[in-house]
């Protein structure tokens, strides 16, 4: 196991991994097309950081999206980085001809940047680059840059395109998915008859319905003390909730065994019937919910934009990219604590073990009593409290 605070954060270190597998790829991606790497060097990059990916996974069908999922996504990031930086150096230039054979959206990218890649001499390639990753760019390559880094940021590698569902949504629900199963065996073994599907005010509209009711695992109806009871089956295999997409894959979504499902199964004891929650209470908790999704969405992403501007000798660009997810950030956190609702640091990370940039700011007359020597020691002390 890779994800070096996977017990600290929980189930989800493999949607984490997942993320930061992604923005990996993203900045070999970059580089590769920086320095000039031949075609068999860079696939081999991508390649590794797959492997090391699906080794570190635990879920067997989260592992086969990625080996299915990763390696034309990265194919796609290097087409889009090859037409971006818009460099016809030897092995750029051949390594797009070469993605122009495929007779898809992988091949239609590199033929857009075959066509906007000027040639460059070798001597021109000397005067263009100062290092391997700080290259002095004209105002025309800037242009680029700013016209199609967003774009490839909002890149997802997508396991069925007739969905709006990424790899990292993937991830998440997948090791849900499989807690839940392991859930319920454990109710099961443990000779559990009836169960509460215990309810949460942000649930989703798919198990509304089912929250805060009796249930069954041995297939029976009935009532006991006044609750009428039903087999589980009916929240986790209901027909409605089964969803066929264009591409011939059907998606079981029911409650409990269903993807992304949070609820939880308490075992009925007598008087604990779950209190009902209101479901205005419920919409407005739901919308908080997806505007938080909403937010960390927009702060991976732009922080992505930032990891990517680095080293790029676009300072102005940069500078405004760190400040823009800052912003996002602090914007964020405003927003959970007007709602009363707590917010995910781990969710706002796009690669393993990375620290965020604090949102604190110690007031001036505090920082004129420091002595200057401890100034270093008091950031310490601050990035540490507001850990991302």
């Amino acid at each position: 196991m890779k994800y070096p605070r996977a017990e600290e954060v929980g189930q989800s270190w493999q949607a984490l991994a997942v993320e930061s597998a992604q923005t990996e790829l993203k900045l070999c991606a970059r580089d590769a097309v920086l320095t000039d790497r031949p075609f068999k060097d860079v696939k081999k990059s991508f390649a590794d950081i797959v492997d090391t990916l699906v080794d570190e996974l635990e879920s067997e069908n989260l592992k086969e999206k990625c080996k299915n999922t990763l390696p034309p996504y990265a194919l796609k990031l290097y087409a889009a980085f090859l037409r971006m930086f818009g460099i016809g150096t030897e092995n750029n230039l051949s390594s797009a001809i070469l993605l122009t054979a495929d007779r898809g959206e992988l091949g239609e990218m590199a033929a857009a940047a075959v066509r906007d890649m000027p040639p460059l001499t070798a001597r021109e390639w000397a005067y263009n680059r100062a290092t391997p990753l700080t290259t002095l760019y004209g105002n025309e390559v800037m242009r680029r840059i700013k016209k199609h880094l967003s774009e490839i940021v909002d890149m997802e590698p997508k396991p069925d395109y007739e969905t709006n569902v990424n790899l990292r949504n993937v991830a998440e629900m997948e090791v849900r998915h499989l807690h839940q199963q392991k859930e319920l065996t454990a109710l099961r073994e443990g000779g559990t008859r009836l169960v509460w599907i215990e309810p949460h005010a942000n649930c989703s509209k798919r198990c509304e319905k089912y929250q805060g009711k009796l249930y069954s695992l041995d297939h029976t109806y009935g009532e006991i003390e006044g609750e009428h009871y039903e087999p589980l089956e009916n929240a986790t295999d209901n027909p409605a909730d089964f969803h066929t997409t264009k591409a011939g894959i059907t998606y079981h979504n029911g409650c409990i065994s269903g993807f992304n499902c949070r609820h939880r199964l308490v075992p009925y004891q007598k008087g604990n019937k779950p209190a009902t929650i209101p479901a205005n209470i419920i919409r407005r908790q739901r919308a908080i919910e997806q505007e938080q999704r909403k937010c960390e969405r927009s702060i991976r992403r732009a922080r992505e934009v930032t990891k990517l501007l680095g080293g790029l000798g676009a300072g102005k660009a940069y500078n405004m990219a760190l400040e823009k997810q800052v912003k996002l950030r602090k914007e964020y956190e405003a927003f959970c604590r007007e709602n009363k609702v707590p917010f995910y640091r781990e969710r706002l990370r796009i690669l393993e073990g990375e620290q965020l940039r604090s949102t604190v700011k110690i007031p001036k007359n505090i920082l004129s009593l420091v002595p200057v020597g401890r100034l270093g020691e008091l950031e310490r002390r601050k990035t540490a409290l507001t850990r991302y």
